[in-house]
């Protein structure tokens, strides 16, 4: 859960990676959510197990995996306590 304190750089929030990358000498362009935890933790149950679904249920297995990933995936949230984050940036030179 996202609990800044004033701010949480550490557990890799949106604020947290955008001073990782200033830190580091870049010049921050975008920083957003791609996914949250609930659809995190289904791609996370999706891969982990993947391996042992039989391969005439994969196609099957993958889809209901994806569709649960679409309907639990609110976007909402994305800003604030997103499961992936994406960051663009530039070096300064």
């Amino acid at each position: 859960m996202y609990h800044p304190h004033p701010v949480d750089y550490w557990r890799w929030t949106k604020a947290g990676l955008k001073k990782i990358f200033s830190d580091a000498g870049f010049k921050v362009l975008d920083a957003y959510g791609a996914i949250n935890i609930r659809a995190g933790g289904i791609q996370l149950f999706q891969d982990g197990i993947s391996y042992r679904v039989p391969k005439i249920f994969k196609p099957l297995f993958f889809f209901t995996c994806q569709v649960l990933m679409k309907i639990f995936d609110n976007k909402s949230f994305y800003n604030e306590d997103a499961a992936v984050y994406a960051v663009v940036a530039s070096k300064n030179e």
